[in-house]
């Protein structure tokens, strides 16, 4: 394969040159030393014992120096071949790396061409995951058309999350650059009280979990890029994920001093610290306060859906929970006086769109049940009202939860 880089290869156009590097662009990882030597030996083992084989054979049926020279004469050409053939395939694999780490380093490149008079816009106009989601098709036509690409829906997202990334980055480094202590309890206390929907404790089991098979930090760092894929602080489901990959980024960036393994187990006791006085408050606030919708708004997306379901417990209704995964549109099923409705819970702080309503329409139908209610802790959007009057879908937003909430607990 050739050594040039799609940057130097001869197309008609930027636009042809930029979708042959796209579809170019798929990492796959290229072998260490170790396990090449590995694979050779095992070839040349493989090669030697199909030589010495039809060696055996032929010295039976012609001669036994035919037989002889069959054999080594096979076993030459392994010992020549096979590594050339192993270090070119790891050449091929070593130059389909180069091509995806170009391509995400275009992707980058075009991310900070567009992020004030494009990506800025987007972002203040669709707040939510999932109206992003809905219209990642206009952005995708406008990036196009404007910069003259042929970018597909996942080179989109990448460049969102590029550009989640780095306002992320850009918000720790105002934060950080307040505290006065740069410590790790400091800097840990922070991340904490910056995004509190996170869990940090699965956080650090997280991100253990993808660092385990990483041989130093120096690749932690360098895969952290790549574990990307879902980042951003609140997911659609209300779980915060790759915090601590972010803020790594961040101090790596900065240069900041810190040691890794004292970071995650700060962060650990912090968070168990943070959550045991919160506990201890509700405690002391006693059962007479009434309950709205700002008391639970520390609670992630699973942890909402629970309450829910105990919400509609304490008023009389059987709860069914459904599986995390493959819900098929509904989260709780709850049933009472022989009806029973599809429950979708949505802890968001942005806008909750169709896909929403569409989703328990579908599982009132799986589940076979006699009505369907979405709720959240935000607001809907026009489109999805209107979608809900015309299938009878029951929606519940923050005011109309507040309401249930001081009616049932």
């Amino acid at each position: 394969m050739s050594e040039n880089t799609f940057y130097d290869m001869k197309f008609e156009s930027d636009k042809e040159r930029n979708a042959y590097a796209f579809r170019n662009g798929h990492s796959q990882d290229s072998d260490d030393v170790a396990t090449n030597i590995f694979i050779i030996i095992t070839m040349w083992i493989l090669v030697a014992i199909i030589g010495l084989i039809f060696g055996a054979i032929l010295g039976a049926m012609i001669g036994q120096i035919v037989g002889c020279w069959f054999a080594f004469s096979i076993m030459l050409l392994g010992f020549v071949f096979v590594p050339i053939a192993i270090i070119k395939c790891g050449n091929c694999q070593s130059q389909i790396e180069k091509f995806a780490l170009e391509h995400q380093a275009f992707l980058e490149e075009v991310e900070r061409n567009i992020r004030e008079d494009i990506l800025s816009p987007f972002n203040k106009r669709y707040l939510s995951y999932e109206q992003k989601i809905e219209n990642i098709e206009n952005l995708l036509n406008l990036i196009n058309h404007r910069e003259n690409l042929e970018l597909v829906d996942k080179d989109i997202k990448f460049i969102l999350i590029q550009n989640e990334i780095e306002t992320n980055i850009d918000f720790f480094d105002k934060e950080v650059s307040k505290l006065k202590n740069k410590d790790i309890v400091n800097l840990s206390r922070m991340l904490i009280r910056l995004v509190p929907d996170a869990n940090f404790e699965h956080e650090v089991d997280y991100f253990e979990k993808e660092v385990s098979k990483l041989k130093n930090q120096k690749d932690i760092i360098a895969s952290s890029k790549v574990s990307f894929n879902k980042a951003n602080f609140k997911r659609e489901d209300g779980e915060c994920k790759h915090v601590l990959y972010q803020f790594i980024v961040f101090l790596e960036r900065k240069q900041i001093p810190y040691d890794l393994d004292k970071l995650k187990k700060t962060l650990r006791s912090e968070y168990k610290s943070l959550k045991a006085v919160e506990f201890e408050e509700k405690l002391r606030r006693g059962h007479n306060k009434k309950v709205t919708v700002d008391d639970i708004d520390h609670l992630n997306g699973f942890e909402f859906e629970e309450f829910i379901g105990d919400m509609y417990r304490k008023a009389g209704y059987k709860v069914t929970v459904t599986k995390k995964s493959g819900d098929q549109g509904a989260d709780l099923i709850i049933e009472k006086d022989g009806v029973s409705t599809a429950v979708q819970t949505k802890k968001y702080s942005g806008s909750v769109g169709n896909s929403a309503v569409q989703e328990v329409v579908a599982a009132m139908k799986y589940y076979d049940c006699d009505k369907s209610m979405v709720i959240t802790t935000a607001k809907f959007t026009k489109s999805a009202l209107e979608l809900a009057g015309r299938n009878g879908v029951e929606l519940i937003d923050k005011n109309g939860l507040d309401v249930l909430l001081d009616k049932i607990l």
